[in-house]
């Protein structure tokens, strides 16, 4: 594609993008894979701006963690991530 812009007589500089990644620390592997496992307990309801995220539902993150077979500080810590997100996802956008 860089040719053809040349052809044109533009010059195109590529963006380099490298991909977005996160390192976990080995003590918090479950956590995490249960916090993804769980992307679709969300209560979420309709208003008239968008979206509440209302939370998870615990009882079927509990069915999700069971089936994991994961260690049980695991709940705790998919509580704490999601008080951190819980204000994100509700950020008002205009």
């Amino acid at each position: 594609m860089a040719e053809d812009f040349a052809l044109l007589g533009v010059t195109v500089i590529p963006e380099t993008t490298e991909p977005d990644t996160v390192d976990i620390m080995p003590a918090n592997h479950a956590s995490f894979a249960a916090w993804l496992e769980c992307q679709t307990q969300w209560n979420v309801v309709s208003i008239a701006n968008g979206l509440l995220w209302r939370g998870l539902s615990y009882r079927d993150v509990r069915e999700v963690l069971d089936d994991m077979k994961a260690p049980r500080h695991v709940f705790a810590d998919v509580r704490a991530m999601e008080r951190v997100a819980l204000p994100i996802l509700n950020e008002v956008h205009s």
